[in-house]
């Protein structure tokens, strides 16, 4: 809840004390369950430095991504074995090499329903930043078609709906662009105040296209 409402400093310091959850205290794992274990500490520090790199902090971006290939070994999760790219995409990002970035995300994105969205969603932002939106359209649409349950649950479907409204826009789609647009608001209807100005900015290009579109509904 706290990175999604954009305080992201307070989520990256949570993340990082969940990590140190020591297993070997778990009555329910008293072996240490080193499987579990590794899981564990992939996914907290996954999203410490998805935090993080929001939070415009790439300092120990590089270190995450070297301890989560340590730790991948350990893992059966099919997508624990790949995000250390995913963090690696994060720092590139960061130091503003969009297309070695995308390439980290792309092999991050190797299921199109069952892989871990949030790669998904940032190779989006790299496609639409560089002037390709319509190349950015099928990453964002696939999580939309997962389950929730999975990788969907680390991003949420209004993130997704309002970053492919911006991918249709770019790519002078309004009517696909309204409809994506019109989920967000509609999750948005009651936002927090953080909010306000991506609200705001959504309805005036939602207001603008059906203007242009029905020009004489405008008058």
């Amino acid at each position: 809840m706290q990175f999604e409402m954009g305080h992201y400093r307070r989520a990256a310091a949570l993340f990082d004390s969940m990590s140190h959850f020591d297993w070997r205290f778990s009555p329910a794992f008293p072996d240490g369950a080193p499987g579990l274990r590794a899981r564990h500490l992939i996914w907290m520090t996954t999203h410490e430095a998805t935090a993080r790199a929001a939070a415009g902090d790439s300092d120990l971006l590089g270190a995450f991504a070297g301890s989560i290939a340590v730790w991948e070994v350990q893992s059966a999760l099919f997508r624990d074995h790949l995000i250390d790219f995913h963090v690696r995409g994060l720092l590139l990002a960061a130091r503003g090499q969009r297309d070695s970035a995308a390439e980290e995300f792309r092999r991050v994105a190797i299921s199109p329903i069952d892989g871990y969205s949030r790669a998904n969603f940032e190779l989006g932002k790299i496609l639409i930043a560089e002037g390709r939106p319509r190349d950015a359209i099928p990453y964002l649409r696939a999580p939309l078609h997962g389950w929730i349950e999975a990788s969907n649950y680390y991003l949420t479907y209004t993130e997704l709906h309002a970053l492919l409204g911006e991918a249709f826009d770019r790519a002078g789609e309004p009517d696909s662009a309204i409809a994506h647009y019109g989920r967000a608001l509609d999750a948005w209807r009651h936002a927090d105040p953080e909010f306000a100005q991506r609200v705001a900015a959504m309805r005036g290009r939602v207001t603008a296209m059906r203007a242009r579109s029905h020009p004489q509904v405008a008058m």
